[in-house]
């Protein structure tokens, strides 16, 4: 199943929707180390990605068999060899998420992993210089300093210690130099994880064919049996690292893909598998409830209208507005004269609409993930802020007029209104603040006041001229005059 183009509605849902802007947003956090990362639904039909596959079903693929593992599920590692979509060694990360003992998704991130290796390695820090290189196990050499990866291999004779799953010793006959390696344990097949690949494939190069990694380092033979020991910690500290760095990565991927996930999950395994009486949480009255709301509304009328055709007919209908309505409302915000951004509860700005952008003189890009005190003036006190934090804390709307700061540097009045978003439990999880823009307001007050005052002046200087002439110029009328328009 593919698509050939970006564009088509179809893909563009799978591009666009919630998830795969938080996977969208992972790439952001960790620039350089991510290639494409997509979700996949127990059957292997894709549901998210950062960008367009060549495939929309996978289930066929062996990464996906692998981490299936007959609904067992395991984590697999991908060596993908070198990948032309990301531009270097990229390994995939392939990890089961489950849901009450069951497997209801798998997840797969291509990782950048030779900067990260190269780090580690090089990092170690060795009491003698010794030659260390990362091998799979047909010879094929991952990492070498000043190497291109997969452009050169190990001596043959070095291919049965490469090969072997436990840690081999032994010298070579070339250059007397003594060879320890050790394998990659993350490398070895076992029942928690697997590794391999495949050959060559539309976007990759050199891949794994049923390979391990073995660590291979060598040292002249006087130098290192004079640092046996040290030798041996490097392996070990080596090992130990790349083991670490592997599950860690496991870790990440597992605890990123499970929190937003599970409740989008339920209800789409409910619904599919015709249990329409399911309902989504609906909380508080906001846009995330509107949306909670919204779909539970189509569960009760498609329930209420499978009786007939032509009630099903309806029931497509209503569908469709209510999709309408969501798009409306979506437009709505984006297009709003005031600008709105919304953001986590510590204050970390996690949405900007096309107002607050041109208000402030932020592009959305560069303004997302940073906290919004930068907008901060220095115009406010620190009692000024903290009565504001200790409102929308209390789960209360706060409301008043702030002075911030543009991206050039110049201030600007609003009448601000900051109301907390909470979850179903009632904890609050979010902030969206709404600004409106006082300066043409302010202004036009300055602008009047002034007005008025020039008017006053005028009236003055009127009575002033009548004095002179009325008076022939009676100096004490004068001077009453004009101490009132000194005082003016």
């Amino acid at each position: 199943m593919s698509a050939e183009s970006s564009s088509d509605p179809f893909i563009v849902k799978h591009l666009t929707n919630r998830v795969a802007a938080f996977l969208k947003q992972q790439q952001i956090l960790f620039p350089g180390m991510y290639g494409e990362i997509f979700l996949t639904n127990r059957f292997g039909v894709m549901v998210a990605s950062t960008g367009k596959l060549t495939t929309l079903a996978h289930a066929d693929k062996y990464w996906w068999k692998a981490a299936f593992d007959k609904g067992d599920g395991k984590i697999f590692f991908d060596d993908r060899g070198f990948d032309t979509s990301v531009g270097g060694y990229v390994l995939g990360v392939v990890v089961p998420i489950y849901q009450g003992g069951e497997i209801i998704g798998l997840m797969k991130a291509n990782i950048n992993i030779l900067g990260p290796i190269r780090t580690l390695i090089d990092s170690i820090k060795l009491k003698h210089e010794i030659s260390a290189k990362l091998v799979r196990s047909n010879g094929l050499i991952v990492y070498e300093k000043g190497v291109e990866p997969l452009s050169a291999k190990v001596d043959q004779s070095f291919i049965g210690c490469v090969g072997s799953h436990v840690t081999v010793s032994l010298i070579d006959s070339g250059s007397g130099a003594i060879v320890a390696c050790t394998p990659v344990a993350v490398t070895i097949e076992s029942e928690s994880s697997g590794f391999g690949g495949k050959g060559q494939s539309v976007d990759q190069l050199k891949g794994n064919i049923d390979e391990t990694w073995s660590v291979l380092l060598s040292e002249e033979a006087d130098i290192a049996l004079a640092a046996a020991h040290e030798t041996a910690k490097a392996l070990i500290v080596v090992g130990l690292l790349i083991v670490f760095f592997s599950a860690l990565l496991a870790w990440i991927l597992g605890r990123i893909a499970a929190r937003p996930l599970v409740i989008l999950s339920d209800v789409a395994k409910a619904i599919g598998e015709g249990a329409l009486e399911t309902r989504a949480p609906e909380g508080a009255a906001d846009e995330i409830g509107k949306l909670a709301g919204s779909v539970n509304k189509m569960a009760i009328n498609l329930q209420e209208t499978m009786a007939s055709r032509d009630e099903l007919k309806h029931e497509i209908e209503l569908r469709k507005k209510a999709e309408e309505s969501l798009r409306l409302l979506s437009s709505s915000v984006e297009q709003a004269r005031e600008a709105i951004s919304i953001t986590d509860r510590h204050g970390i700005i996690e949405y900007v609409n096309r107002a607050f952008t041109l208000v402030t003189g932020y592009g959305a890009e560069e303004i997302i993930g940073k906290n919004h005190n930068i907008l901060s003036s220095g115009t406010h006190d620190a009692h000024f802020y903290r009565h504001m934090w200790e409102t929308i804390s209390s789960g209360r709307a706060w409301q008043g007029r702030i002075v911030d700061r543009k991206k050039d540097g110049s201030l600007y009045p609003a009448m601000m209104t900051v109301s907390p978003i909470a979850d179903e439990t009632g904890e609050t999880t979010h902030f969206v603040g709404i600004q409106q823009s006082l300066k043409e307001h302010e202004e036009m007050e300055s602008q009047l006041r002034h007005a008025q005052k020039m008017e006053a002046l005028g009236t003055l200087i009127g009575g002033i001229a009548h004095d002179f002439k009325i008076t022939g110029h009676n100096s004490q009328a004068v001077f009453t005059k004009l101490s009132r328009l000194a005082f003016c």
